[in-house]
């Protein structure tokens, strides 16, 4: 069992890592990155070349763009963190892009967290452009991200790819109908996807139709779990995609 080195400032963290830290929590309520620049980039320097720190939280630090550009340029060198947590850090679009840039370089993270950072389609394309080559990524979570149908079009063409991302959530954007039957398109092919949530997404039926057809005529599907919760589709389609996943448990 790995223990948490909870740390109140960058240069608390600068410590963690030259005393070994394997997992390092940045304290949200004691350290954000305005004011705090400079201890924040000795931070990520030490970051870049750190050969123990398998985990990172940063969650609600506001790091914003330039902040996520500086983790992006660690991440490209880095070869030991496996879990990144960057949620509600108000990174934007060009945060996104600058994230999935380093995944072009990054073979070894397997868990990312960008909840709640406005990265929008923009982000979401780049991302999944990282992701059709990217053979280290299982998890990532891009919920509340105001992603819509193009977005989830990008998302789409890479899953088709992808044969090691087991869970994505992409809980509360708005990739609606078009965006669904994308998705389902990919699900025709993709064998190795396990875990799914795209609740409160504006999906209605003939998009939940995709995915349901999508996902019985894929004999090789992984599919077990998929949260369509909080959508607009009829609760007889719900039960018949319920037990379709049930086929691959």
């Amino acid at each position: 069992m790995l223990n948490v080195t909870k740390v109140k400032s960058y240069d608390e963290a600068i410590v963690a890592l030259k005393k070994g830290a394997e997992i390092i929590k940045v304290d949200n309520v004691y350290c954000r990155y305005k004011g705090n620049e400079q201890s924040f980039h000795k931070f990520v320097d030490a970051l870049a070349s750190n050969k123990t720190c398998k985990m990172l939280d940063l969650y609600w630090n506001f790091i914003g763009p330039d902040g996520s550009k500086e983790i992006a340029n660690a991440l490209k060198v880095n070869k030991t963190l496996l879990k990144l947590d960057l949620a509600l850090n108000k990174i934007g679009h060009q945060g996104g892009i600058a994230i999935g840039e380093a995944f072009e370089h990054n073979n070894t993270l397997t868990n990312l967290d960008l909840v709640g950072n406005g990265i929008g389609d923009d982000g979401a394309g780049v991302i999944s452009n990282a992701l059709h080559d990217n053979k280290a990524l299982h998890t990532i979570s891009l919920s509340f991200n105001g992603i819509g149908p193009l977005g989830a079009e990008y998302i789409a063409e890479a899953l088709k790819e992808n044969s090691t991302l087991l869970t994505l959530n992409l809980t509360q954007n708005v990739i609606g109908e078009s965006g669904a039957i994308a998705i389902g398109k990919s699900l025709e092919t993709n064998e190795s996807l396990t875990n799914l949530n795209l609740r409160n997404n504006n999906i209605q039926d003939t998009g939940a139709g995709a995915i349901h057809d999508a996902i019985r005529g894929n004999k090789m599907s992984a599919l077990v779990t998929l949260d369509l919760d909080d959508n607009d589709i009829d609760q007889t389609l719900l039960n018949d995609i319920d037990a379709l996943l049930r086929r691959n448990r």
